[in-house]
C-alpha cells in the first residue's frame, strides 16, 4: 500500500505549501450537524490525505499509518464517524449512509479542508470514499482497501 498511496500523492500534490493546521481541528472536538465529532487535522502541505475507517472500526485503526503518511509531507485527517470512537452517538436518528456522507463533508468543511484530497479507505469507508469522490471535486485521488463498491452492493446511493 505505501507505494500505491505515494503515487497517488504524487499526482495529486501541486508544489504551493499550505498554511500551517488549524488548531481547532487538531485531536478535538467540532460540532458536525448539531454533534460532537472527534477530528484530528496534523501536518502541512497542500494535499490532505483523508483516512476513512471500515465499518465498526474508528480512527484508530490508522494509527500507525498516518504519521509515516504525514512524513511524506502531507497533511493527514482521521476523524471518528458518529457513534464511534471519540463522537456522539445519534441516539434519535435512524441510520442512513447519507448521514455518513454528511459527517465526512461537515468534517472536512469545519476544519476547512480545501483541496487536494487523496481520500485512504477501507471497507465500508471505500464506499463512503467512492460516492463522496464522485460528488465532491477536491477529491484528487482515491486509495481503496478492501472497499465496499457503490453500485455492485449499494446501487440506490450512488448518483
Amino acid at each position: 500500500m505505501p507505494a500505491l498511496l505515494a503515487a497517488a500523492l504524487a499526482a495529486a500534490t501541486p508544489s504551493v505549501p499550505q498554511a500551517p493546521v488549524a488548531p481547532t481541528c487538531a485531536a478535538q472536538t467540532v460540532a458536525v450537524d448539531g454533534l460532537p465529532l472527534w477530528v484530528d487535522l496534523q501536518g502541512q502541505g497542500e494535499t490532505t490525505v483523508v483516512f476513512e475507517s471500515g465499518n465498526g472500526n474508528d480512527s484508530t485503526v490508522w494509527d500507525a499509518l498516518e504519521p509515516k503518511v504525514r512524513a511524506l509531507g502531507v497533511r493527514t485527517f482521521r476523524y471518528d464517524r458518529r457513534g464511534y470512537g471519540r463522537s456522539a452517538h445519534f441516539a434519535s436518528e435512524t441510520y442512513r449512509v447519507e448521514m455518513d456522507l454528511s459527517t465526512l463533508q461537515g468534517a472536512l468543511t469545519a476544519c476547512g479542508i480545501a483541496g487536494p484530497i487523496v481520500a485512504v479507505a477501507h471497507s465500508y469507508g471505500g464506499g463512503l470514499a467512492l460516492i463522496t469522490a464522485r460528488r465532491d471535486r477536491r477529491i484528487k485521488g482515491l486509495v481503496l482497501v478492501d472497499a465496499v463498491v457503490p453500485g455492485v452492493s449499494t446501487p440506490k446511493i450512488v448518483r
